[in-house]
């Protein structure tokens, strides 16, 4: 039975009205209404299936009924960050640290790039992206390597640590899809430690690096552009027709007062065109999506502040803004009925396609707030602050109505990030609560309503944080040491 006490669901929207309506299907564009930021029908090129991180596929998925077909091994390759399958027509690809660097004696670090079967998983190819032996080495491959796929090849972005105090070198390169040969190569020193995802779009790769939103030609590796530097806080730009989108926390000096805004370069030049004011809310998976003329941002806390406490919350929107000068579109605002800070959660990105705006909510348990070995009688006088209501929305991309919500799951557990075909929105539910035991899936809905078709993965063992694709009626998700292909 449910408590009378639990918070209940309540939407507001400052455009339109809220409103009960089947959407239709629309032929799918890309995300700047040409087909230069979206992947083919057999792809899921980009960490987020196109440039513009809308979360489109352009191929239908898997329906509820989905089993495990196989899983596609990286060889000594691990990749222990949120990084997205990447699928092409000719097969699967990935980057990954060394995973067992003392199998080996001297011990080898270093990291790999590689190619497997689209029909059964085997390996097609494996490249060294950097290899080095000796214990003195630990260190020089900092963090996994990114990377994303064109059509001419994959792109790689990988950090060395130079050691000794010296700094650290960016690099960035193009392989060939044919055989993983490097055909070009930049490195470019630094102090940043970070690596971010690199998105290409038309012929330009797009990586935030040393500091600085950087565009590389696709054919030569050249510069096109470098913008200002700046404090970003995004794990990848977000690249539409005529702007990038990059979450940050001000430029230079003279912008320390910023705690964080958003920021349109352009696209052409990399100059900035403006900068709007965000609340400062935070998460790994922060990311706005661009499609065609506007940038589709959600302002909530993302998953890494699960019970963090602050000091105000503030309200929990999902916004339309002009792409040209950052004027706000339309505003719908999802909010609980609680102001308590340790009730931190929403989400911090969206999915769209040619109509609609999708959501998904993550506010964390009882037993996620207080751990594994609170008591009983602790949880449940916390229960009856837990958010559980609705954990699915779909606005009107025209005005930011609401046109259906639903509930997967037996909790606000939706994590990131979401993805849509021609018909279903596809949604990763994962319970981590110790307590009531784990429960993770991928829910199929129908996209037009809301439907629940049904879910499938049940059986398996999945990390919820990792990021899946959608594409040629597969769904492809990442494992860290690999790819898992459902069908």
């Amino acid at each position: 039975m449910e408590r009378s006490g639990r918070r209940q669901f309540l939407t507001t929207v400052a455009a339109g009205g809220v409103v009960a309506t089947a959407g239709c299907s629309i032929p799918l564009l890309g995300d700047g209404g040409s087909n230069d930021g979206q992947q083919g029908a057999r792809d899921w090129a980009q960490l987020r299936g196109t440039a513009g991180m809308t979360g489109q596929s352009s191929a239908g998925g898997p329906g509820p009924e989905a089993t495990q077909q196989f899983t596609a091994e990286f060889r000594n390759g691990i990749n222990v960050g949120n990084t997205a399958p990447l699928i092409g027509a000719d097969g699967i690809y990935g980057v990954g640290k060394a995973a067992e660097p003392y199998d080996t004696e001297p011990p080898t670090f270093g990291a790999y790039a590689f190619k497997c079967s689209r029909e059964d998983g085997r390996e097609m190819w494996r490249r060294e992206i950097a290899i080095r032996e000796g214990q003195e080495n630990l260190g020089f491959f900092t963090e996994p390597p990114r990377a994303c796929l064109g059509p001419e090849g994959l792109y790689v972005y990988w950090l060395e640590d130079k050691g000794r105090g010296n700094g650290y070198l960016d690099h960035v390169e193009r392989r060939s899809r044919a055989d993983g040969s490097v055909q070009w190569s930049r490195s470019i020193e630094t102090w940043d430690v970070n690596t971010r995802q690199p998105v290409v779009r038309g012929d330009t790769l797009f990586v935030l690096m040393d500091g600085a939103l950087r565009a590389f030609a696709t054919a030569d590796g050249s510069d096109r552009w470098t913008s200002e530097r700046f404090r970003y806080y995004q794990r990848a730009p977000s690249v539409g027709r005529n702007v990038v989108a990059v979450y940050n926390q001000g430029f230079g000096e003279s912008d320390e007062d910023v705690t964080m805004q958003l920021t349109a370069f352009d696209r052409s030049d990399g100059s900035e065109r403006w900068s709007v004011p965000t609340p400062d809310t935070r998460g790994a998976a922060m990311l706005p999506s661009v499609a065609d003329g506007t940038i589709f941002v959600a302002e909530g806390f993302g998953i890494s502040l699960l019970g963090g406490i602050r000091g105000e919350i503030p309200a929990r929107r999902i916004r339309a803004l002009d792409g040209s000068d950052g004027s706000e579109q339309w505003s719908y605002t999802y909010v609980d009925a609680s102001e308590d800070p340790t009730m931190a959660g929403g989400t911090t990105s969206v999915a769209v396609d040619s109509d609609t705006v999708y959501a998904g909510l993550f506010y964390p348990t009882a037993s996620q707030i207080l751990g594994p070995d609170a008591s009983s009688a602790d949880r449940d006088r916390l229960e009856d602050s837990v958010y559980t209501g609705r954990n699915l929305l779909a606005l009107d991309r025209a005005d930011g109505s609401l046109k259906w919500d639903a509930q997967i799951g037996t909790a606000a557990q939706v994590w990131p990030y979401l993805v849509v075909d021609d018909t279903n929105l596809y949604a990763k539910f994962g319970l981590g609560d110790e307590a009531e035991g784990a429960q993770t899936r991928w829910y199929v809905i129908e996209k037009a309503d809301g439907a629940i078709r049904g879910s499938f993965g049940a059986d398996a063992e999945i990390d919820q944080a990792r990021v899946f694709g959608v594409a040629d009626g597969a769904l492809f998700e990442h494992t860290g040491g690999g790819v898992r292909v459902w069908e």
